[in-house]
């Protein structure tokens, strides 16, 4: 395949090495595969491929049988509105295999930068058999649509003068007696947020933030006000026999104008084609001279099981709840991904963000080498499926400072992100964490102000922010961070316990010990929570209850993984400094972005001016 392999086929425009096909202006999406199965026919053409000699140019290193392709073709028919009885593009040989009927001209000089408006409405035949269905619809009293079942849409012309340069994604509204299950009618608004976050130019706030404007009362005004945006995507979903009817529309919160708005009928099993066409909707609207080739960076991975990706979005619903249980269910989830679908990337990349939590700060329930060696896998495994994803960057990021300690290579990471996609807020708030821990506390302060921009409601980055104060030793602005994130969400753990540690240090004492005696009977006497305890009652004066829990603690270490840093935190707050060195020193040597900000941390202030804290921060690699 070289770089200028391009053709005309048909009506359609291939760019085969950029993976375009174009049809009066708008983009056609194909899952990998399929495009492949395009292009294998295209490249013979006129002549018949056999089946088995499209097996082997398409599976070339997979072992398949002989239904893989003839489902694969079915799939490029519906997607094409291709008759078989009658086809336009490809034609079935019988008893030998397939051949492109389309008239194919090769193009010396075809270019993709121009992204025209969409235009022609479907073929005459698809137009009878959507108009059918939308008449059942209608009766059934669901949305008016203006597409076929593969989505040939005709969009309102945008009207956008002066183009909003911020924009949310508010989660959709659903009719009661039609609801679609959860993953669906929350993965939706959020595969559209994590692919419009890619658009230059362009802040989108990130759907954790979102997830709190459930109300359908609330105004766009308000929330444009509250979320300093300046544009809004609402929108309706409805789930019928299996067919998923969306309306969306484009909002200018600053006169209340709609600058976009379409509607879409779709099997269900179609919703990450029906994604990937509202996010070019949206886009052309927002940026109208935009380019064919920079609408295709904004779609993230293809997978033709919807069984993949359903599972996928059951486990980014999971993953998004942040807490244990619910993290280890998501690990479920996307093994289940990809199991289904073994090259879809996205289900490896949040296999991988998944390890990287639950061997790290705070819930250091899987041992970090081995969380380290399972992340690792799962992110290099994502990039290679799918080398254009930024979230595997950013999780090798965090690993590499974190867990191996590797400073520069992180640095690396962190800039590859960036390239790729410079609206993802939860690499804002790792690379601040990065930045602390190596002692730029000023610059760290800088990036997680970016990332509460794009994510203003996130409790986990607001915890970071609250955390950043705790770093500067500015403990009444650590206290007043840590409750404002607790006014959003009052029982958040992470939140409880950094506040519980910025009272100990700012010396409120009582008050820090009545929030971690409440927080060590909800987390079933989690290590960290019992470490904190003793840590604050030591502080505290209370020497017996510190070392009665330091005892709990230990034996709690003989039946499952308990961190080293934790126990080192504890000793460290007895005062007992030898065995808080030999506890830090093993800490060392299991890394992870618990010990990784030693140099920052406060909690072990008693510990330096000992040459012992100096070799331990020359260990992390942080000597100069």
């Amino acid at each position: 395949m070289v770089d200028s392999e391009k053709y005309q086929v048909g009506d359609l425009a291939v760019d085969v090495a950029a993976r375009l096909l174009i049809r009066d202006g708008e983009l056609v999406t194909f899952p990998p595969k399929t495009f492949e199965l395009f292009v294998a026919l295209v490249r013979k053409a006129p002549g018949v491929v056999s089946r088995q000699e499209l097996m082997d140019s398409v599976w070339a290193d997979e072992i398949v049988n002989d239904e893989a392709l003839t489902q694969r073709v079915m799939l490029l028919r519906k997607a094409l509105a291709d008759d078989p009885k009658h086809p336009t593009y490809i034609a079935s040989v019988p008893r030998w295999g397939y051949r492109m009927v389309a008239p194919v001209k090769t193009v010396a000089d075809a270019s993709a930068d121009a992204a025209p408006e969409f235009v022609t409405a479907p073929p005459e035949g698809a137009r009878r058999r959507f108009d059918a269905r939308r008449v059942a619809v209608a009766m059934a009293g669901g949305v008016a649509v203006i597409a076929t079942v593969v989505a040939l849409t005709s969009v309102r012309e945008a009207r956008v003068h002066d183009p909003p340069a911020s924009l949310a994604v508010v989660p959709f509204t659903v009719d009661p007696s039609a609801e679609p299950a959860t993953h669906i009618r929350c993965g939706l608004p959020e595969g559209l947020t994590n692919n419009l976050s890619k658009l230059p130019g362009l802040r989108v706030v990130a759907w954790s933030t979102m997830t709190r404007f459930q109300d359908p009362a609330t105004r766009p005004q308000q929330i444009g006000s509250e979320l300093d945006v300046a544009s809004l995507l609402v929108g309706k979903v409805t789930e019928d026999h299996g067919m998923l009817a969306v309306m969306v529309e484009l909002v200018d919160v600053r006169n209340g104008s709609q600058l976009w708005g379409e509607s879409y009928l779709q099997p269900k099993e179609s919703l990450f084609a029906l994604q990937e066409q509202i996010t070019a909707g949206v886009a052309r609207a927002l940026r109208p001279k935009i380019t064919a080739a920079e609408l295709h960076r904004l779609s993230p991975s293809h997978t033709d099981s919807f069984e993949a990706y359903e599972s996928y979005l059951k486990g980014r619903y999971c993953w998004n709840r942040r807490e244990p249980a619910m993290i280890s269910r998501a690990v479920e989830f996307f093994n289940d991904a990809i199991a289904a679908d073994p090259e879809f990337a996205p289900a490896r990349s949040g296999l991988a963000d998944c390890y990287v939590v639950l061997g790290g700060a705070p819930y250091g329930v899987m041992p970090p080498a081995e969380a380290t060696r399972l992340a690792t896998a799962a992110a290099q495994e994502a990039i290679r499926f799918d080398p254009s994803l930024a979230e595997p960057h950013a999780t090798l990021a965090l690993l590499a400072w974190s867990c191996e300690l590797d400073w520069q290579r992180a640095a690396d990471e962190f800039a590859a992100c960036f390239e790729l996609n410079p609206g993802y807020a939860t690499a804002h708030q790792w690379y601040a964490e990065y930045l602390a821990a190596v002692g730029d506390l000023e610059a760290a302060e800088r990036e997680i102000r970016v990332a509460l921009a794009l994510d203003p409601l996130s409790a986990v980055i607001g915890v970071d922010f609250g955390l950043l104060a705790y770093y500067r030793r500015d403990f009444p602005e650590a206290i007043s961070r840590y409750q404002r994130v607790l006014e959003v969400e009052p029982e958040f753990s992470q939140a409880l316990l950094g506040l519980a540690l910025a009272l100990t240090q700012a010396a409120h004492h009582d008050e820090a010990i009545a929030i971690l005696e409440e927080l060590v009977v909800r987390s079933h006497r989690a290590p960290p929570a019992l470490a904190a305890l003793s840590y604050a009652c030591a502080r505290g004066g209370r020497l017996e209850r510190a070392r009665a829990i330091r005892d709990e603690v230990l034996a709690l270490a003989t039946e499952r993984y308990v961190p080293a840093y934790y126990i080192g935190g504890v000793y460290t707050g007895l005062e007992d400094v030898d065995h808080a060195f030999e506890w830090m020193f093993r800490a060392v040597e299991e890394p992870s972005s618990l010990v990784a900000s030693l140099k920052v941390d406060p909690g072990f202030d008693p510990l330096r001016g000992d040459p012992r804290f100096d070799e331990l921060i020359r260990r992390l690699g942080l000597g100069n």
